[in-house]
């Protein structure tokens, strides 16, 4: 029950940050938009997006699973909106589970392709 209940404040959080997305739409008419930076890890992004949509897979006994490409860059540092980030994650997500026949596996990989120095 904890964990139900974790999701669906979960999901209560993303539905006030969809809301407030069609909000921002209107200021980035107005060429008034701003982003909230921060620094996150790519694991905690692609959990929190699969997360979000696990209650749809779950329905249709999809798999969500997720990885990382190269696996010891797992745990980078992104500088980012985070919501945002997330909004357009789980916006894929659900596109992806809704237009895959049930009981099949939905993979997500991040792949690490720009240059720094670590």
């Amino acid at each position: 029950q904890q964990s139900l209940l974790k999701d669906m404040a979960l999901c209560g959080h993303q539905i006030m940050s969809n809301m407030n997305s069609v909000l921002e739409a209107q200021r980035l008419g107005h060429g008034k938009v701003e982003l909230s930076l921060s620094n996150f890890r790519v694991s905690d992004l692609l959990q929190h997006s699969c997360t979000m949509v696990k209650h749809l897979a779950t329905n249709k006994s999809i798999v969500l699973m997720w990885d990382f490409f190269p696996k010891t860059l797992s745990e980078c540092q992104l500088e980012g909106d985070f919501d945002r980030l997330s909004q357009v994650m789980v916006n894929l997500l659900s596109n992806a589970i809704k237009f895959s026949p049930e009981s099949m596996k939905v993979n997500i990989r991040a792949i690490v392709s720009a240059e720094f120095d670590l």
